[in-house]
């Protein structure tokens, strides 16, 4: 007896051509979406990567910006000198605060607090201080500053601003200085004759003094960089290894980032209390392999201090 044969089940040559066209299109269209998935991520990490550094940067920025005890003053910087800018007002506005913004530069110089307050001890030869005295002793223990030609004195009981010129800085005796001033005190501080009402004699000064150095932040060869060290005008310092910029960033493409706010269109330099800062930085170093550039663009309005002005500035 003969057993009947069906024919086997089989694909033809076009359904295998059909599938095979079909499997290529979605493993095509899987890499495309991989790919470009990838690429996005990239991207992703790269800016985010950037902006979390341009942020850092700025943080620093912000914190020493904080301290400022006195008004901010522009600057131009070329690598060796420095140039007071004047800021004046223009018509354009800042986006957030609705102020308008001044002609722009590449640096910011402004005066921070870095010793005291201190107790003056007398005039560096005895415990009186007459108003004539251009020098004044002051006891700088619990303190690890140092005084400096450049830096500025302020003492609250007269108001009164002083250059601390040369000579340099002597130290009298344990954590005594003696420093000199570019002007006279112009107030007598301390007397001895005569007696207190507790029947004392009168024989220490009571006033304290603090101390202040100018600073700067500027913007050069794509470097964001902070100058500890500034005395007065003309910059940079007298002696040119106290001017030593600390690098702050790099990869910064903003190149003139600083910039003052007025209230008004017709508003003068006194009106002016807050530095804008517009920082744009990027970076070619952590996504390189697959994306080459993340650029971020910070700005920021600072109050020019959180107490008010103490110095002028100058």
């Amino acid at each position: 007896m003969k057993i009947a044969r069906h024919p086997t089940a089989a694909f033809t040559v076009a359904e295998l051509l059909i599938a095979s066209a079909v499997a290529v299109i979605l493993s095509v269209g899987v890499m495309a979406f991989l790919s470009t998935t990838m690429r996005m991520v990239a991207r992703n990490m790269a800016t985010n990567h950037s902006h979390d550094t341009a942020r850092a940067a700025l943080q620093k920025v912000f914190a020493q910006i904080h301290q400022s005890a006195s008004r901010f003053q522009l600057v131009s910087f070329d690598g060796t000198t420095y140039t007071d800018v004047t800021a004046t007002v223009t018509t354009d506005q800042d986006p957030y605060s609705q102020q308008y913004i001044s002609n722009r530069a590449n640096g910011v110089r402004f005066m921070i607090l870095v010793g005291g307050p201190c107790k003056m001890t007398g005039n560096g030869t005895t415990t009186t201080v007459a108003s004539t005295d251009t020098t004044l002793e002051f006891d700088f223990s619990g303190n690890t500053y140092v005084p400096r030609v450049g830096d500025v004195l302020q003492i609250p009981l007269t108001a009164g601003q002083f250059n601390i010129v040369a000579p340099a800085p002597v130290n009298t005796s344990g954590s005594k200085w003696k420093v000199t001033l570019g002007n006279a005190v112009g107030a007598s501080l301390i007397t001895v004759t005569g007696t207190t009402p507790s029947g004392q004699s009168w024989t220490n000064p009571i006033t304290t003094g603090s101390f202040y150095r100018r600073v700067a932040y500027t913007v050069l060869g794509n470097q964001l960089r902070f100058h500890p060290n500034l005395t007065v005008p003309p910059y940079p310092a007298t002696a040119a290894t106290l001017d030593v910029p600390v690098l702050v960033r790099t990869n910064v493409s903003s190149p003139k980032p600083f910039g003052l706010l007025f209230p008004t269109s017709t508003s003068t330099l006194t009106d002016s209390s807050n530095l804008r800062v517009s920082l744009e930085a990027y970076d070619l170093q952590f996504g390189a392999q697959v994306y080459q550039n993340g650029t971020t663009t910070l700005q920021a309005v600072v109050p020019s201090r959180n107490q008010p002005p103490t110095l002028s500035g100058t």
